[in-house]
């Protein structure tokens, strides 16, 4: 909705926070008593100020979630770790137990297929 409104972008950063200040203060009666231009320029620098603010929001929560993932990708790679240095035989201790059992006769060469 906000991309459809006019740019605000001309005024200067105070007098857009001055419109946003002023239009949050007004109550709806008093807005509709206003010229008929300043009415619309109040409610076009809020609207845009709430469209800034609320994007502003959804970024720093998506900051926190990936600080958060990153949090618990550390700790589960640090467990990982402890694991795998506390293990037996390290990292091969999911092997099976049984390296000969392919399938090959005792006989047969060795290559490991049907030869």
């Amino acid at each position: 909705m906000a991309a459809q409104l006019p740019d605000i972008k001309p005024l200067l950063v105070a007098k857009r926070e001055q419109f946003a200040n002023e239009a949050r203060a007004l109550d709806a009666a008093k807005m509709a008593r206003l010229e008929a231009r300043k009415h619309y320029a109040l409610a076009v620098t809020l609207i845009h100020h709430q469209y800034a603010q609320s994007l502003d929001d959804t970024a720093e929560l998506l900051v926190k979630m990936v600080q958060q993932l990153a949090s618990t990708a550390e700790q589960h790679l640090q467990t990982y770790q402890l694991e795998q240095r506390q293990a037996p035989d390290g990292p091969q201790r999911a092997m099976p137990e049984s390296q000969g059992t392919t399938g090959q006769s005792q006989q047969g060469g060795g290559c490991g297929l049907s030869c």
